[in-house]
């Protein structure tokens, strides 16, 4: 899993924690009257929440309200239905690139000296 960083509340994150430092210190004074630990938190791609059930349901909702009987019931998915939206949801998880990400919870704290060595490295 690729996993990702930045500052709390910021909604640019990067691949590597010292390119957030580089980021956010960009210059001497910043360095210098920055309250210390400066915190790096860690952030990884929002895992896709599908069901098969779910999406079969709501095509065959969407079907039944535009084609379906005006006095009956909606139709209830089949088990070849969802057996085949198993494969879509698995392909789609597979497939599709996440954007958004979350926090795991993990962070990385950098003492002022810390930030001198990254930025030295520039």
């Amino acid at each position: 899993m690729k996993l990702f960083y930045g500052e709390e509340g910021r909604e640019i994150l990067f691949n590597n924690p010292e390119k957030v430092i580089m980021d956010v210190f960009d210059d001497p004074e910043t360095i210098e009257n920055f309250k210390y630990p400066f915190i790096v938190y860690e952030f990884k791609p929002m895992e896709i929440e599908l069901s098969a059930k779910w999406i079969v349901k709501e095509i065959l909702e969407k079907l039944d309200d535009e084609l379906g009987d005006p006095e009956g019931d909606y139709t209830q998915p089949t088990e070849a239905m969802i057996k085949s939206a198993e494969a879509l949801v698995e392909t789609i998880k597979k497939e599709y690139h996440v954007w958004m990400c979350e926090p795991t919870g993990n962070k990385i704290e950098y003492s002022q000296e810390d930030i001198l060595k990254i930025k030295g490295k520039e």
